[in-house]
């Protein structure tokens, strides 16, 4: 439940949830119970709030390890991968990543496998700034969402329009943007890819199609916010 609260949006709501679980789970001395709330918390804690997420996820994914339960450890690692990268523990993150890309993949854990590979991606960017790798990533994350059925291939789209852009092809990352948008979710991620599809417009100087943007979703945008700052004091929707 608290879990679902946090995709939702709803963020200290599931905060409670998540607390209520790991106090019941400590209180009856079930390590694998506990280590299964801490996943959850590490998950719930991913989006701007790294170090909770990396300090709580690496403790879930010993007892988990300890417990015999490889999917939700890879649940735990992919949390705890990203949030590495984006405090810049990028060592750190490569060795989390040599264990978790083969361990999501040997329980078929999607989810786990796209978010791995996602932060394996955005950490070679950092480090290499290769753009020709950067767009290898994107379509093997295209590939793997396609196959898997996964509705964040809007992400893909977007990683690839990336790519273009840094190369100077902007008509073609203009044109992958436009598909991330039209393909993007709603919830908790909505937001980004249209995002990247406005600053596309602005920086081809296509001052009326950013303007037509803002304009077209500016009421969606402020009640979007007010949702989730209400809440949680940030949005969740710019980074994947």
């Amino acid at each position: 439940g608290g879990i679902i609260l946090s995709v939702a949006g709803s963020y200290a709501a599931a905060d409670g949830m998540i607390a209520q679980a790991l106090a019941m789970a400590q209180e009856i001395g079930d390590d694998h119970l506990l280590g299964l709330g801490l996943a959850a918390k590490a998950a719930h804690h991913f989006a701007y709030m790294e170090s909770q997420a990396v300090d709580t996820g690496l403790r879930a994914a010993e007892l988990l390890r300890s417990a015999g339960d490889p999917w939700y450890m890879a649940d735990a690692l992919w949390a705890t991968q990203f949030g590495l990268v984006w405090l810049g523990r990028l060592d750190e993150a490569a060795k989390i990543s040599d264990e978790l890309e083969p361990l999501a993949a040997g329980v078929g854990n999607m989810v786990a496998l796209m978010m791995a590979g996602r932060s394996r991606g955005a950490r070679d960017a950092m480090l290499t700034g290769d753009s020709d790798a950067v767009e290898a990533f994107a379509k093997d994350d295209l590939e793997l969402c396609r196959s898997a059925g996964m509705p964040w291939i809007s992400n893909s789209y977007c990683y690839l329009g990336q790519a273009h852009f840094w190369r100077g092809r902007w008509e073609e990352a203009l044109e992958n943007s436009q598909e991330a948008a039209r393909l993007e979710p709603p919830g908790f991620l909505a937001g980004g890819d249209w995002g990247y599809l406005f600053l596309m417009n602005a920086y081809s100087g296509d001052r009326d199609a950013a303007l037509a943007m803002l304009r077209q979703k500016r009421g969606g945008a402020i009640s979007f916010r007010s949702r989730h700052t209400s809440s949680s004091g940030s949005t969740a929707g710019a980074r994947t």
